[in-house]
Formats: structure tokens, sequence, C-alpha cells
């Protein structure tokens, strides 16, 4: 049975031209083309590509978090590129990873934002995208699992879905 992001996944790259520029020094197994073939900003096609199994237990027992099934899997189920998406308050930006060294910074940035967050006595989030105004987050807030969002280095003040799984559910 697949599951919300599987899905969500699927509806995206049958209705959105995956393309990308190539960087040689940014390589990633998503690349549909030889990339010895390739050049610098050459425009390529892209999938998203399953990643190895990866729990992110240790990041998980390293922030004392327990991330929910949907949320483990929008971070570790793909190696993808950015997706571009429209909710109601305007286009937004989903963080996925691009190749593993992608995924470890992810992790790293995800750490940062938590210990930022505790050292604010704010409620734990972990961001999942970007909307246009780049002062806010598009956040998982931990307590409750609401999609939110929230202004950087601050509260979040708007909820924008009342879970990950109806936040997929609603995308394309």
């Amino acid at each position: 049975m697949q599951s919300e992001w599987q899905k969500f996944m699927a509806r995206y790259t049958e209705s959105v031209k995956l393309t990308t520029q190539f960087d040689p020094l940014w390589p990633s197994p998503c690349i549909n083309e030889s990339i010895e073939a390739l050049t610098e900003g050459q425009e390529v096609t892209w999938t998203p590509i399953a990643r190895p199994v990866d729990d992110m237990s240790e990041f998980g027992r390293a922030l004392d978090l327990d991330l929910s099934a949907p949320l483990l899997e929008f971070y570790a189920a793909f190696y993808a590129e950015h997706l571009e998406v429209t909710i109601n308050q305007g286009k937004i930006t989903l963080l996925q990873a691009w190749n593993e060294e992608d995924f470890e910074r992810l992790q790293e940035n995800l750490i940062g934002h938590v210990l930022m967050k505790r050292r604010l006595k704010q409620a734990d989030t972990l961001f999942i995208g970007l909307p246009e105004n780049d002062n806010y987050l598009i956040s998982v807030l931990m307590s409750t699992g609401e999609v939110m969002l929230e202004p950087v280095g601050k509260e979040p003040t708007e909820v924008i879905s009342p879970s990950l799984t109806h936040f997929f559910e609603s995308l394309c």
C-alpha cells in the first residue's frame, strides 16, 4: 500500500516536467542521462529515486524527538530535486535531498534549527519547505504534527494543515 507521500510523488512526477541544470560537482542518482556526456549548466531530466532504507533513528535520538512515519518518509524515502508546489498561502518549495551529501546536510540543518528553537525556548519544529517570502518556513510542529507557517526565529503562526498526511493529500 502506498503512503500519501508516495502517492503525491507519483502525481507530481506525472504533472510536472522534471528538469534541472547539470552540475558536475553535485551529481545525483536522479539524473536520467549519462553524466559523462553532459556539460555544466545543461538542462537534464531527473526522476525521484528511492533512497536506501534510513529510519533516521540516530537523528531522532540525538534530538530526543519521535519522528512520525510520514515525516521520516518525507525526508528519507527519495533522492529528488526540490519540489515546487502551490498551496493556499502561495507557492512553496518542498525541500528534498539531491544526493547522500545533501541528505547529510539536510539533517545537520534540521539539528541546527531544533537547537535554535530550544535556545529561544520555543516549541520544536522541523522545516519541510520554504514559501516565496523568505522570512517564513513551512514546518511541522512536533507536539501536534500540524503543518505550520513559521516566521523565522519565532513561534509558528498559522496552521496550514492538521497533519503531514493531510498536507500531502492536498497537494497537486
